[in-house]
């Protein structure tokens, strides 16, 4: 089955439903890829009217949605969001990210989150209490976010995957390792 998606980022979940961002929500799909559900993330209470740009299926089991309206660095926001749509909570961009692009999470439940104009990445605890933010030297195109097994963190910065040690502590350095 065939739907139209305007705009960016979808993740399957272990069930094998499929989720995908379009305009200012997410749209649920069935493992056979028929329409489940459509959930408009704005507005909401602090919504930013933005537009998707990513969501995952992180591995606490919630969906994460990046949005962002594209009009200053402090206006966008990642929704924790349950599988049947439920927001559970969100953390805007104004003090760490900016708009954000992408976001990954390791194996100890932190969330890393790419900045787009901020060139800076976000991390979060498991309860989304902002940890730090630090600033990797990136050319500010930052199109994806990914943890390594061994928490490496990988950031595609427009046509190179550039690698950075394992964030640790708020002393973390950011130096690239490859």
């Amino acid at each position: 089955m065939y739907h139209h998606l305007v705009e960016e980022g979808i993740d399957v979940d272990a069930d094998g439903n499929i989720y995908a961002g379009f305009r200012t929500g997410v749209r649920k799909f069935n493992s056979d890829g028929e329409h489940v559900a459509t959930w408009d993330i704005n507005p909401e209470p602090g919504g930013t009217s933005g537009r998707v740009y990513d969501v995952h299926i992180e591995n606490d089991g919630y969906l994460y949605v990046a949005e962002w309206d594209g009009s200053t660095n402090t206006t966008g926001r990642v929704t924790r969001m349950s599988t049947s749509g439920t927001v559970v909570t969100s953390i805007t961009g104004a003090d760490s990210f900016g708009g954000p692009k992408d976001s990954a999470q390791d194996s100890n439940g932190r969330l890393f989150v790419q900045g787009w104009a901020e060139c800076k990445v976000g991390i979060y605890d498991s309860n989304l209490s902002k940890l730090a933010v630090i600033e990797p030297t990136l050319s500010c195109g930052g199109q994806g976010i990914a943890i390594g097994t061994d928490g490496s963190i990988f950031v595609l910065d427009q046509d190179k995957v550039r690698k950075f040690a394992p964030w640790v502590s708020s002393s973390w350095a950011g130096s690239m390792t490859s």
